[in-house]
């Protein structure tokens, strides 16, 4: 059975939200990579209010921008998040990713669980 976690994770696409939905009962909210935006911003923050937001992205420009974004508008926010020597990169010709899946999914624990709204 998997762990539950009542918290939305906030991801950057349909791979990340893939990727945990294979070991977790979890909710997501893509952002879509970069394309972020105020309606998602509002959006995050409504589900922060609501169940509780951990922010969960790639540990590159985009992941680190959306983080910021996010932030700024909703300091209270957790996150979980790989720093750039914990990932593992999905090929030669791509970027880093969330590929460290043992690490990736620690972190995710260890922040549902500090959370004041836990699993």
């Amino acid at each position: 059975m998997k762990e539950k976690i009542s918290q939305v994770i906030v991801v950057e696409g349909r791979d990340d939200t893939a990727n945990l939905k294979r070991y977790f009962d979890v909710e997501t909210y893509e952002t879509r990579g970069s394309a972020i935006n105020d309606q998602d911003i509002e959006r995050i923050q409504r589900l922060h209010q609501r169940h509780g937001v951990i922010v969960f992205t790639d540990p590159d420009y985009n992941g680190e921008r959306i983080r910021r974004m996010i932030m700024t508008t909703i300091p209270t926010v957790q996150h979980a998040f790989l720093k750039r020597g914990e990932a593992v990169p999905k090929s030669k010709t791509k970027g880093r990713s969330l590929g460290n899946r043992a690490c990736q999914l620690r972190r995710l624990e260890n922040s549902a669980r500090t959370s004041n709204r836990t699993v």
